[in-house]
C-alpha cells in the first residue's frame, strides 16, 4: 500500500525522469510509444517496492480482484505534484 505522500513522490520522480529524457532529445513518434515509456519508468521506480502493479494498457480487460493499487489516507489532491511539461 502507498500513502498519499509516497504516491505523490512516485509521480514527482517519474515526471522528473521523463522531463530529463525529453530534454536530452528523446522523441516519441506516437502517443502509445510515450505511454509505454511511462509504464517502463514507473515499473523501474517500483522495482524494490512491495507494490504489485499491472502495467497492461487495458487494465479493464485484465483486472484481477485484490491486485489493484490501494491508497491510504485522504482522497488524492495532486495540486502539489509538478506537471509533466514535455520539455
Amino acid at each position: 500500500m502507498l500513502t498519499r505522500s509516497e504516491f505523490e513522490d512516485l509521480l514527482v520522480r517519474a515526471c522528473q525522469r521523463l522531463n530529463e529524457e525529453l530534454a536530452s532529445g528523446s522523441v516519441f513518434a506516437k502517443s502509445s510509444d510515450f505511454e509505454q515509456r511511462v509504464r517502463e519508468v514507473l515499473e523501474g521506480l517500483l522495482t524494490n517496492s512491495s507494490l504489485s502493479v499491472d502495467f497492461h494498457p487495458h487494465l479493464y480487460r485484465t483486472r484481477i480482484p485484490g491486485h489493484e493499487a490501494v491508497l491510504r489516507g485522504d482522497p488524492l489532491s495532486l495540486s502539489s505534484v509538478p506537471r509533466f511539461t514535455g520539455r
